[in-house]
């Protein structure tokens, strides 16, 4: 495999992993707000239930709260991620499947990350304008079953669940 070959398979790789990464945490995060959802328990009795609503959705301190085991809401996303990373097994060679599975694991640790930055009272991305829109987006996600992702709400506009903030925050 010549040298551009090789980079032309790597950004085409990155770039499907992005996509596929976003689109199996936003069935995910979609599915666990299902009321027929094996996972809903995790999401909605964990994280929504710590914070109910947009009124509620910072912690007192400058820690993020998760619900502990079996509320944990992160495991409402196992699933999807699975079948993504199945799935991607199938159709790449090893050594592709590896790097598209690093780059699912970085991408869930900041989408993470920015997430728990969302619910701490005060964040240290918060001087950026992009992150105060964002947790102004997801405040609404509190509220009502809308804007599933975290900053790229791709899949939300393509699935009809994005509503845009009406507000921005200036805490």
């Amino acid at each position: 495999m010549g040298g551009y070959e090789f980079v032309a398979k790597l950004a085409l790789t990155a770039v499907a992993a992005y996509y596929a990464t976003t689109l199996a945490v936003w069935f995910g995060h979609w599915f666990a707000h299902k009321p027929q959802s094996p996972t809903r328990g995790f999401h909605m009795l964990g994280h929504h239930a710590i914070y109910p609503s947009s009124k509620k959705t910072r912690h007192s301190g400058d820690v993020y709260v998760s619900g502990e085991g079996r509320t944990n809401s992160a495991y409402s996303l196992l699933p999807s991620l699975g079948v993504e990373l199945a799935s991607a097994a199938l159709v790449l060679p090893w050594q592709w499947t590896l790097f598209f599975m690093g780059e699912m694991v970085v991408l869930l640790v900041i989408i993470n990350h920015v997430h728990e930055q969302f619910h701490a009272q005060k964040s240290w991305l918060w001087r950026f304008g992009w992150f105060r829109l964002a947790r102004d987006r997801h405040d609404i996600h509190h509220d009502r079953p809308r804007n599933f992702m975290v900053a790229d709400h791709l899949w939300d506009r393509c699935f009809r669940t994005f509503e845009p903030a009406r507000k921005r925050s200036m805490e």
